[in-house]
């Protein structure tokens, strides 16, 4: 009987302790869903839970079919597509503030701050990149983006 009351203790001590840091965890992470939350919101990073490698095969495997009729709107060289769900590699940046594309092509890059975005592939480019966002369920840079859905 003794052997059992020992045993009993240091379960409790180490229970407790197991609880603690699940507590202390379970802080740490709905800091850090408020924290995403308000990056979000601020138009910081785009909707995680739809920004995944799985919706960009599945953007990838569907950009062969039409865009949607009831996408308006254009493209306003935001670059937040190039970032789904990573940056591109393709994705480059002049601090000068010049397009290094050929003159017809230097109206498709947009401004990053004082540095001026641009696709190094702009006219080899991907279908998925040229047709984002093809439907209104794909399309999660609305905060940024251009286009719009009706």
């Amino acid at each position: 009987m003794t052997s059992l009351g020992h045993c009993e203790e240091p379960f409790d001590y180490a229970h407790g302790k197991l609880r603690d840091e699940a507590i202390s965890l379970y802080g740490a992470l709905k800091d850090c869903f408020i924290l995403l939350d308000a990056l979000r919101i601020s138009g910081l990073i785009v909707d995680i839970r739809r920004n995944t490698w799985l919706a960009r095969i599945k953007r990838t495997f569907t950009s062969i079919l039409p865009v949607s009729k009831k996408r308006k709107g254009k493209c306003v060289n935001c670059g937040a597509c190039c970032k789904l769900p990573n940056v591109c590699p393709f994705l480059k940046y002049s601090s000068d503030g010049k397009a290094r594309l050929p003159r017809s092509d230097s109206a498709k890059a947009g401004y990053v701050g004082r540095r001026k975005a641009y696709c190094a592939i702009y006219i080899v480019r991907p279908l998925n990149c040229r047709k984002y966002p093809r439907t209104e369920s794909e399309f999660i840079t609305a905060d940024t983006c251009g286009y719009r859905f009706e």
